[in-house]
């Protein structure tokens, strides 16, 4: 009996970390937002190091975008908005598209977010935070 209590009042306090941690604030601007990889261990200024994280992050992008064949035969062009969180591990969850184009752009846009490998997290007071994130991926043919 004392085994199957023991059992129930772990899975209870388990139940009540993970539903804390579900609950847990997404920030939208903190002391130090996050950056994409590829310029951290660079001896430069912080905006220097946002500055060529946003490039990076740009390349990123455009070197792993498929244009959809939707799009491009409907001749589609615009602005795709993804939102997603980047946790305080650095990975990318809960992407979501809150402005889409149509032709495939959308699941486009969200197959790259999906494919990011791990940001530096933002910090609040020197912690790692959850971060809301929004990123404008531009589709434009060429050739116009």
């Amino acid at each position: 009996m004392k085994t199957l209590l023991s059992i129930f009042i772990c899975m209870a306090y388990c139940t009540n970390l993970m539903a804390q941690e579900s609950r847990e604030e997404v920030f939208q601007v903190v002391e130090e937002m996050p950056r994409f990889p590829g310029c951290e261990h660079r001896k430069i200024p912080r905006n220097d190091k946002t500055k060529c994280a946003n490039k990076r992050l740009k390349e990123f992008v455009y070197e792993n975008l498929n244009y959809p064949v939707e799009a491009k035969e409907q001749e589609i062009e615009g602005n795709v908005i993804v939102q997603f969180v980047i946790e305080k591990d650095g990975s990318t969850s809960n992407a979501k598209v809150v402005r889409d184009i149509g032709g495939g752009c959308a699941e486009e846009a969200l197959r790259i977010v999906n494919l990011m490998p791990l940001w530096s997290p933002g910090r609040q007071r020197g912690r790692p935070v959850r971060i809301r994130y929004s990123l404008y991926i531009t589709f434009e043919l060429p050739n116009k």
